[in-house]
């Protein structure tokens, strides 16, 4: 409401974004999220790069289940064209319309790397936490 009397627009032109509301394994048709565009004109066949995964916009379908070429800022949807079913969206989680597969394949390579190295810190540290806590009951 407040958009409407302030007369906020968001942009229709440049890369789209889309916010993912849920992503879901659907019968009939395969990995699906659904999510909000956020900016830009969400068009089928677009690339895209979302955490560590891409993929190519294979379907959009509208909030009533139609099938579409492209969605506009504000409209809900639900798409498909995931290439893995690994490291998939969360609700949040930022998708982001790319120029390239191969910009796509690459940040989402780097993306996996870091999350991998940062597991591994966790685990690290987690590690190094319960060595800690047996060092202290074996002095106490």
């Amino acid at each position: 409401m407040e958009a409407g009397l302030l007369d906020v627009k968001a942009d229709r032109n440049g890369p789209a974004e889309v916010v993912v509301l849920e992503t879901r394994v659907d019968k009939i048709k395969g990995l699906v999220s659904s999510g909000i565009v956020r900016v830009g004109t969400f068009k089928k066949n677009s690339l895209f790069l979302v955490r560590s995964c891409f993929g190519k916009v294979r379907r959009i379908f509208s909030a009533e289940g139609k099938m579409i070429d492209s969605a506009l800022p504000g409209d809900p949807i639900e798409f498909t064209g995931y290439d893995t079913k690994e490291n998939l969206p969360m609700p949040g989680d930022v998708l982001f319309v790319v120029d390239s597969e191969k910009t796509a394949r690459d940040t989402a390579s780097w993306r996996s790397r870091k999350e991998q190295e940062s597991e591994r810190s966790v685990n690290q540290l987690e590690e190094q936490e319960m060595l800690a806590l047996r060092l202290f009951r074996t002095l106490t």
